[in-house]
């Protein structure tokens, strides 16, 4: 290696020591027990005000996370609950941050006929988008660059 190759890299190793590296302050973010919110869904029967109360509380609860699956756990409070609305509300949600099922509202028996409403039909119209991407083939693509500089290395005398 050259010497000036050997100092640059040295002098950006040196600058990056020199960072202070704070903690993120954990105190600052809503991070709540949630296991304990699944638990009671799945001890006795519930009525549909608890079904949406476990399902606010799980939206109340992901405001920092953000998953897509929290979402999804929330529509199916909601659902349970009978309320179409909210539970179209938390699959918009899921699918903003990420989730890609198109066949999702398999989950949720019986919505197929509650979501004669705007934003159900959006939802529907959202999934068949993600399931037309899906099925496109041109959409993938097979990448080999590890495998090329992989193979070298292990057939090398």
């Amino acid at each position: 290696m050259k010497p000036t190759r050997l100092a640059f890299i040295l002098l950006l190793l040196g600058i990056g020591a020199c960072r202070t590296y704070e903690e993120p302050q954990i105190g600052d973010q809503h991070l709540p027990d949630i296991i304990a919110l699944f638990e009671l869904s799945e001890k006795q029967e519930l009525s549909k005000k608890e079904f949406k109360f476990l399902g606010d509380t799980l939206i109340a609860a992901n405001q920092d996370l953000q998953a897509a699956q929290l979402y999804v756990e929330a529509a199916s409070f909601y659902h349970q609950a009978g309320t179409s609305k909210k539970t179209v509300a938390a699959l918009h949600q899921a699918i903003e941050k990420g989730m890609a099922n198109p066949k999702i509202l398999g989950r949720f028996p019986g919505i197929e006929e509650s979501l004669e409403f705007p934003e159900g039909q959006r939802l529907k119209q959202r999934l068949d988008s993600i399931k037309q991407q899906l099925e496109q083939v041109s959409h993938y693509k097979l990448e080999m660059r590890a495998m090329d500089h992989f193979w070298p290395i292990l057939t090398a005398p």
